[in-house]
């Protein structure tokens, strides 16, 4: 699985952390304000008991926690998706490959079977490359200019997906050094 560590640190870490400040907020307030929020009766013996005693802090305190947890699935899946299948610095060195031996089309087709951001960024610049290797109107330097244009607009679709992670970004730059 390419996706070391990814379930760790983008799920059950901020859950937990989350769960602890709850409980922690939680008990901190109610020492304090205890006069101020609770009321002052016989309380339900329930497994609900602690929601009732932690008063008007605890419906905020657990819709934070439900955000949390919808933010690390979305940002997992998100980033996930943005993987594709696959290693991307394997896919990188399968395209390195193809293109040192001047086979164009079978690096499109790795970008196919890969299906994540890098692979769509390279897929983009490695269009343009195949229509430039025909082209005899432009020169090497216009030429070069229309590929790094080219890759720099599907850089500009793919990005905003992954601004919160700056490792796959980082990736994203890495690969249109390659093109």
């Amino acid at each position: 699985m390419p996706f070391r560590g990814s379930l760790l640190s983008f799920v059950l870490l901020p859950v937990i952390v989350s769960g602890v400040l709850f409980l922690e907020i939680l008990m901190v307030l109610r020492r304090r304000l205890k006069d101020f929020f609770w009321p002052k009766h016989n309380h339900p013996k329930g497994g609900l008991n602690a929601i009732y005693m932690g008063g008007i802090i605890v419906p905020i305190l657990i819709g934070m926690l439900l955000m949390v947890i919808v933010f690390s699935i979305e940002r997992f899946l998100t980033v996930r998706k943005a993987l594709g299948n696959g290693s991307v610095s394997d896919f990188i060195r399968r395209v390195q490959y193809h293109l040192a031996n001047r086979n164009v089309d079978s690096a499109l087709s790795e970008c196919d079977k890969q299906r994540g951001s890098v692979a769509n960024v390279m897929k983009a610049g490695l269009r343009r490359y195949k229509e430039m290797i025909n082209n005899s109107e432009l020169n090497t330097d216009q030429k070069v200019l229309a590929i790094q244009k080219e890759v720099e607009e599907a850089t500009a679709l793919e990005l905003p997906m992954l601004q919160k992670n700056p490792k796959f970004r980082d990736e994203l730059r890495l690969s249109m050094r390659v093109v």
